[in-house]
């Protein structure tokens, strides 16, 4: 089960702290890996929720994260559509979840 420890490191470290196994994962993640996580997240249980806010918590992680390391073409157009408040651009290159 190492591998999902993995895995749930990069879904849920701090997005702007991440842990060193989740910095460690992004090296060596493939965009395709990332793209399918963040599908996978979004069907799971990202979609499910009703309030705005949680919503952009639950993607915050991964959106920023992902955005930074491969570039805001790796977010799916759903969970695009699904962020009614939008993407921030970060000045570090990361997009964020709107929260307010």
């Amino acid at each position: 089960m190492p591998h999902v420890e993995v895995l749930m490191q990069v879904l849920f470290t701090c997005s702007e702290q991440p842990s060193k196994i989740a910095q460690q994962a992004l090296v060596n993640m493939p965009p395709l890996q990332a793209r399918s996580m963040m599908t996978l997240m979004h069907y799971v249980y990202g979609r499910l929720l009703q309030n705005p806010e949680h919503r952009a918590n639950a993607y915050r992680t991964p959106v920023s994260l992902f955005s930074q390391q491969f570039g805001p073409n790796i977010i799916p157009d759903e969970v695009k559509r699904i962020l009614q408040g939008g993407l921030v651009h970060e000045a570090d290159g990361a997009w964020l979840p709107r929260t307010a």
